[in-house]
């Protein structure tokens, strides 16, 4: 029984617990293993954000034409490695006090954080200049003035004014002087627009009214002009996504572009039209216009409304196309000869370009 014993629990746990060898009869001790410490975590490696320098140089400077690389981008993302935003919650509170204790790692400008220890401090060259390696939070600072001062800024910045305000392909000639005055003013945009303001050309086409409102300046305009209450604003989101500019809905980072072609489409002419029908005949939700009430007694004639609605509309314009196409359309007998006098209105070429 004894070897029995012996023979079955010894062999049973040689190979099935202990794994240990028998020698000599006894069971050999095994050397324990030493116990692993635990690895410290490596530490966080954070990526080059190159979306970052890239709309910095193609979106508010330089323009996508400015004559920057695709390693200017590399080496704009790596001058700007540190420069974050103020944390919220507890790490907040922990910057702050580490700032307050004297932290030489942290500057703080009002929301603007720059940590130096995420800074890349090796050297780098942007747009032809070297930043010997070293640098911290001026290298950033320097590369913005370098931007601001560079010549494709200046027209980038111009060519934008000048298509917001004059048409949607100003003269280069106009963007020469604007862009001469951008330069010498280390570029005061005040100073640039006067000299957009001053120009021939400006008036010109402000003559012409050759720039086509955007949906969202064109339901603006209507609002304002007929003194709308809206007291629900949700409606008129459903008509900018018709009209083609649902807002906040563009996903390029360059926002809605700004020239007619961008609403200048069938479908969004017609949504265009529908809009100022639906406005005018009070069949937009939440939206009551003081200037001309859905309920009203006393319909002014077709002459009337003209009178009335060319003023609040299309202020200081010739309407005397617009007028004979109303008298036209608009039959003796139609009721509320207001409302079809402001759909067309707002729908008239005369209102739908500014």
């Amino acid at each position: 029984m004894d070897g029995g014993m012996d023979g079955g629990m010894d062999g049973g746990m040689d190979g099935g617990m202990m794994g240990g060898e028998m020698m000599g009869g006894e069971m050999a001790k095994a050397t324990p293993k030493p116990v692993a410490k635990p690895k410290t975590p490596p530490r966080r490696k954070y990526g080059l954000n190159e979306n970052y320098a890239r709309e910095l140089m193609e979106l508010h400077t330089l323009g996508v034409d400015g004559g920057y690389t695709q390693q200017d981008v590399t080496e704009v993302a790596r001058v700007l490695t540190g420069w974050t935003a103020m944390p919220y919650g507890n790490g907040r509170k922990n910057t702050n006090k580490a700032i307050a204790n004297g932290n030489k790692n942290l500057v703080r400008q009002g929301e603007f954080l720059f940590r130096n220890v995420w800074h890349d401090k090796k050297a780098k060259v942007v747009l032809g200049e070297t930043f010997p390696a070293g640098g911290g939070i001026e290298e950033g600072e320097r590369v913005l003035d370098m931007l601001t001062k560079h010549p494709s800024t200046a027209r980038f910045i111009s060519t934008k004014l000048a298509r917001r305000f004059v048409n949607d392909a100003p003269s280069d000639d106009v963007i020469d002087e604007m862009a001469e005055t951008f330069t010498k003013t280390d570029g005061d945009i005040a100073a640039v627009i006067a000299t957009l303001a001053q120009s021939r050309v400006f008036w010109a086409e402000a003559k012409k009214r050759s720039k086509m409102k955007s949906p969202l300046e064109l339901a603006a305009s209507s609002l304002r002009a007929l003194e709308a209450d809206i007291r629900n604003p949700q409606p008129m989101m459903y008509w900018f996504d018709r009209m083609g500019e649902p807002l906040y809905g563009y996903e390029p980072p360059t926002g809605f572009p700004d020239y007619a072609e961008s609403w200048a489409n069938s479908g969004t002419l017609i949504a265009r039209m529908n809009f100022g029908v639906r406005l005018a005949t009070g069949r937009i939700r939440g939206i009551v216009l003081k200037r001309l009430p859905r309920e009203s007694e006393h319909s002014p004639t077709t002459e009337q409304a003209l009178a009335m609605y060319s003023k609040l509309l299309l202020p200081a314009q010739d309407t005397s196309v617009i007028a004979s196409e109303v008298k036209e359309t608009i039959s003796a007998d139609a009721k509320r000869k207001d409302m079809q006098v402001v759909s067309m209105l707002i729908g008239s070429p005369e209102f739908q370009y500014r």
